[in-house]
């Protein structure tokens, strides 16, 4: 840490022992980033988005201080985020300041160094710029402190099961998980073994323990503050709430025809689909031949064919995805369904459908959540198996 006597430059920097994935995303939310300093009570946007170049913040310390910053750029790229001062309350002795803060992957330890650096007025005061340096050291050693005190979310995971639609989101906003993979009881001998979700579907009694049952569970935080939730739509829906600070999950505006459009898709498969494919992958893979019901499935596989099938298909001939051109919360949880749909040999003959899973399996996404599963050799970031 140094300060440039010669120039009028302060710096502050850090290293924070976890990898750079799993830092930056707390840095690049313009309005988020302030708030995991002990001394800020809040923060509001006055203007703009805050992932967008020209937004307005205004910081407010616990000593009734205020600060307002206009963002200059955020890079994704170069893992760095700069703004400007633009009013203070009380005034500051200098008002041309300009902030960066750039984040570097340390490769020996794979943690992440950060450096805090500001840009003063040449006639800024000597003793100002000491006050400012050990501001960023302090900002820095909060961040630190905040990041590494509250553990990623912790989610209960059966491979293949409804909780991938919380992997898949997760690895889409680069948000770290802890990931508990759960191993219900034995199966029965007729278990297809190479499809997991069939053990989920066998009992749920096994898992009641583990925090879910059958559903998908995520646990946030710790201690007296920490919270569960369950249901893969429920889960998928609140991380893009909470952590798709650029909207790219959900980008429709609250109230328009296209976020209606969103919602129906993204409630359609858990609630009219799911079910009737579960009961058919029991009767295929998870039942005893004892109390395998023939009708029972045919009438199901004639549901699918009459009733749902076909309004995936339609929604998908004339875009890539449900919602458009782009990747959508709707689509993780259409995806999984017609996943399964699929694995039940009931996408044959449908070329739209085989070529939208087909897409979902290349996404980055896809392969990233695929780290989670114990025996993929690769490295699992975002995501420590515990």
């Amino acid at each position: 840490h140094f300060l440039d006597v010669m120039a009028t430059t302060a710096r502050a920097s850090c290293i924070i022992p976890l990898p750079l994935w799993g830092v930056w995303p707390s840095f690049r939310d313009f309005s988020q980033t302030p708030l995991l300093i002990s001394c800020v009570s809040k923060v509001e946007v006055s203007e703009g988005h805050p992932l967008a170049p020209g937004c307005i913040r205004t910081v407010h310390w616990n000593t009734g201080e205020t600060r307002s910053h206009r963002l200059i750029e955020i890079s994704d790229l170069n893992h760095s985020i700069s703004w400007e001062l633009v009013a203070a309350d009380p005034p500051l002795e200098t008002m041309a300041v300009t902030t960066r803060v750039s984040l570097y992957s340390v490769s020996e330890t794979n943690h992440t160094m950060v450096e805090w650096e500001g840009e003063f007025a040449a006639n800024t005061a000597f003793d100002f710029l000491q006050f400012e340096q050990k501001a960023y050291q302090h900002n820095l050693n909060d961040i630190r402190s905040a990041l590494t005190k509250t553990p990623p979310p912790l989610l209960y995971h059966i491979l293949e099961g409804p909780s991938t639609r919380v992997l898949w989101t997760a690895a889409a906003l680069g948000l770290p998980l802890r990931v508990k993979i759960i191993t219900p009881a034995p199966v029965q001998a007729s278990l297809d073994p190479h499809h997991a979700i069939g053990h989920q579907m066998q009992s749920s009694t096994e898992l009641s323990a583990e925090k879910g049952g059958v559903v998908a569970c995520l646990q946030l935080g710790e201690g007296p503050d920490a919270f569960t939730l369950y249901e893969s739509g429920t889960i998928v829906q609140y991380l893009i709430d909470r952590y798709d600070s650029a909207h790219s999950l959900d980008p429709f505006p609250l109230g328009s025809r296209e976020r209606a459009k969103y919602l129906q898709w993204f409630f359609y498969s858990s609630s009219t689909a799911d079910h009737l494919l579960f009961e058919a992958y029991k009767q295929m893979h998870v039942l005893p031949a004892s109390k395998k019901d023939p009708a029972f499935l045919r009438s199901l596989h004639m549901q699918w064919e009459r009733q749902i099938v076909g309004v995936f298909e339609e929604a998908l001939m004339s875009s890539p995805y449900l919602c458009g051109s782009a990747l959508s919360g709707a689509d993780i949880m259409a995806a999984w369904s017609l996943q399964l749909a699929d694995l039940l040999g009931w996408l044959e003959g449908r070329p739209t459908l085989e070529r939208y899973v087909a897409t979902i399996r290349s996404s980055p996404m896809y392969k990233k959540a695929a780290r989670a599963d114990p025996s993929s050799s690769l490295d699992c970031a975002p995501f420590y198996i515990v």
